[in-house]
């Protein structure tokens, strides 16, 4: 969205030597917001990706600036933008599919070397035979690629939709948000590079646009890193915390513990835990009824309602706690495992050589009239029900009993004083000394 508003701001300015100026100091802004993004996050392909970006537009910008301000094109016009359209695209794809990895500052040197490398051959060569080079671009034609695809030459066209097939395939094969964004600033390449002499504008948008790719996904990353839980998908901790500053109202937090977990861990291994708690979060972020659900901590979760007190929840948590218990993993018996393909296909489906295990969860849940003084009470009284569901044998669900808020216990407090006060000490009674004589019997005198 940031991106489609600074595109349209920037097509509505006039293509002016001041406006050439506000173009170059954006588009400088921009490669160091990214580039400095990129370097602090350790993400060397969109580094390098920017760097790409910012020399592309310095190396079009300067063409695009001579033929709209003379009316002709510079003398290494078509030189510099056929190699501008093959270059750029190819690079994108290299980094884009050059993933970090080993030691950061070798895989910055490699990345250097292989590219500053790439380009100085074909600058030595440019500069040795240029119209060599143009007409080595240009006039290559692909018998199977018509001419009406592009405006482009073959080869750049090529090096283009290349581009945008294969990073679109690599966004779809690992959905990450830098990949999706390394396919859209292809795409974005494909749009600008046909139409770089027919708008002032195109150079400069286009490549903002890119840049803003890039930085935005390496912020929604970073994002998503710090408020998401890698393990299970769901929202940690901090997304919990800062909810917990916004909530107002009427308001239910739910606790969820799975029941036994630790079982887990020590009889089949961490990795079946780490199973169970991506099925128990999967269930709890289908819970519906207006639930949120946020990995607590361990094998904890929590589900925060909004605008729903504790008894309107009820049902809700009753459910999930039964799909959770009617789920089944399944374990694979490693010592019988099928020896051929063959066997594979006549076992597949019957799961007789895989036992399923059984999970249950422990579910606690308060709102805030039980507890009026602040999420983190309701958390505390959701908690406290939680461990009452778990002594009462686990597997179900119990409400927080309400509690006396700190008003009622104020006054009973001070009805208790004043009663103390006013009440009339009690007199003792007066002892009864008696004598020898008057303990003889009557008949005795």
């Amino acid at each position: 969205m940031p991106a489609l508003l600074l595109a349209l701001i920037l097509l509505l300015l006039p293509a002016t030597a001041p406006a050439g100026a506000f173009y170059q100091t954006l588009l400088a802004v921009l490669a160091c917001v990214a580039g400095g993004l990129a370097l602090l996050y350790g993400r060397l392909r969109i580094l390098f990706m920017v760097l790409v970006t910012y020399l592309g537009f310095l190396l079009l910008s300067g063409q695009t600036d001579v033929y709209l301000r003379d009316g002709r094109f510079a003398p290494q016009a078509a030189l510099v933008f056929h190699g501008a359209s093959l270059w750029l695209p190819l690079m994108f794809v290299l980094n884009g599919l050059w993933h970090e990895r080993g030691q950061p500052l070798i895989d910055v040197i490699k990345r250097v070397l292989y590219q500053t490398l790439a380009f100085g051959v074909f600058v030595l060569l440019a500069a040795w035979r240029p119209d060599h080079m143009v007409s080595l671009i240009a006039s290559v034609h692909l018998p199977t690629m018509p001419l009406q695809w592009s405006v482009l030459p073959a080869l750049p066209t090529l090096a283009i939709y290349a581009a945008v097939l294969v990073l679109g395939i690599q966004a779809v094969w690992t959905p990450r948000t830098e990949h999706t964004a390394m396919f859209l600033s292809a795409v974005c390449l494909a749009v600008m590079l046909p139409r770089v002499f027919a708008d002032a504008a195109v150079v400069p948008v286009g490549c903002s646009f890119i840049l803003l790719l890039f930085a935005g996904s390496i912020v929604q990353e970073t994002f998503r890193m710090a408020f998401r839980d890698e393990l299970t998908g769901l929202r940690g901790r901090r997304a919990l915390n800062d909810v917990l500053t916004r909530l107002d109202g009427n308001y239910s937090i739910a606790m969820v513990d799975i029941d036994h977990f630790k079982a887990f861990n020590d009889t089949h291994g961490h990795q079946t835990g780490d199973q169970v708690l991506r099925l128990v979060a999967a269930r709890l972020n289908r819970a519906g009824g207006g639930s949120r659900a946020y990995r607590y901590g361990g094998e904890e979760f929590a589900l925060v309602f909004f605008g729903k007190l504790a008894h309107e929840c009820l049902e809700t948590l009753e459910g999930v706690r039964v799909v959770i218990e009617s789920a089944r993993m399944r374990l694979r018996d490693e010592s019988s495992r099928p020896q051929s393909e063959a066997q594979g296909r006549a076992r597949r489906g019957t799961g007789v050589d895989r036992p399923g295990l059984r999970v249950t969860v422990s579910i606690g849940v308060a709102d805030s009239k039980h507890s009026p003084d602040g999420p983190m009470a309701v958390i505390s009284a959701a908690d406290a029900a939680l461990y009452a569901a778990k002594g009462a044998g686990r597997n179900q669900v119990k409400g927080a009993v309400a509690p006396k808020n700190a008003r009622v216990r104020a006054a009973e407090a001070k009805a208790a004083a004043e009663k103390a006060a006013t009440a009339k000490p009690r007199e003792p009674e007066p002892k009864v000394f008696r004598t020898r004589a008057s303990r003889q019997p009557a008949d005795s005198l």
